[in-house]
């Protein structure tokens, strides 16, 4: 790489393209302190813009996490050249050969999220609306827990749905919540600003009743959008609280 790109800087064609460059400094991977505990950690391996070079590098880390006796829990293709891993890791000393591994771009502590409802206000009654007959109403795809067929959406709400989990692993509660105030946010809050008199709701259950791993829900999202192409715009909302020393 240092050749391709010391051949580059003495190119005449290139003088314009690398004038701004005034030095080189040696790459660090990004990594966290070590745990004590069995910890998970989120890898992402560099990205040597070269699709072979890339995969290559995903086949050393592999061998190298067998070789010294870290198991992968989870690989996840992040975007079309781009590899996440999870990886456990319980000992110092194998996390500290671990992260000598030379194609690290970042090694972070990953941990579960776990959906909960902020509040559940039942003082507001809204009417039920309906589609109109002969309009049409842009699709809004909602990556949740799922949406319920309650009366104020069923009207909404498509048959067919993008699911990951079967319905023993669900609770539509979040999802309901989610889409009743993408249908109803001027009625629930007393405004005139919405652009349309109505959206129809794709349900996309992309994650379960239970803890979820921020990579595994990437993993998720990315096979319902890539699943249903014609749908053009997506919601989710998710907020992770962290506690501070």
């Amino acid at each position: 790489m240092l050749d391709n790109l010391e051949n580059s800087i003495y190119k005449e064609e290139s003088a314009t393209l690398t004038s701004s460059l005034t030095g080189i400094e040696v790459f660090h991977p990004i990594v966290d302190e070590y745990k004590d505990g069995t910890v998970d950690y989120r890898v992402r391996l560099f990205d040597y813009n070269d699709f072979d070079r890339n995969g290559l590098a995903r086949i050393l880390f592999e061998k190298y996490c067998e070789e010294i006796g870290i198991q992968i829990q989870k690989r996840i293709r992040f975007t079309a050249d781009m590899y996440i891993y999870r990886v456990s890791i319980s000992a110092q000393d194998k996390y500290l050969r671990f992260v000598e591994f030379e194609g690290l771009y970042s090694v972070e502590i990953t941990s579960p999220l776990f959906v909960t409802l902020d509040s559940l206000a039942d003082d507001v009654i809204v009417s039920v609306r309906y589609p109109e007959d002969g309009e049409e109403y842009p699709v809004v795809g909602v990556l949740d827990i799922g949406i319920a067929p309650i009366g104020h959406l069923s009207p909404w709400l498509l048959e067919n749905e993008h699911t990951n989990y079967p319905e023993e692993y669900t609770n539509r509660l979040h999802g309901t919540a989610v889409a009743s105030i993408i249908e109803y946010s001027d009625d629930l809050n007393g405004t005139d600003i919405c652009s349309t008199d109505g959206v129809n709701l794709f349900s996309a259950l992309v994650y379960p009743n239970q803890r979820i791993y921020p990579e595994d829900l990437v993993d998720n999202i990315r096979e319902a959008v890539e699943r249903n192409p014609d749908i053009k715009i997506w919601n989710m909302s998710l907020n992770k609280q962290r506690m501070h020393d």
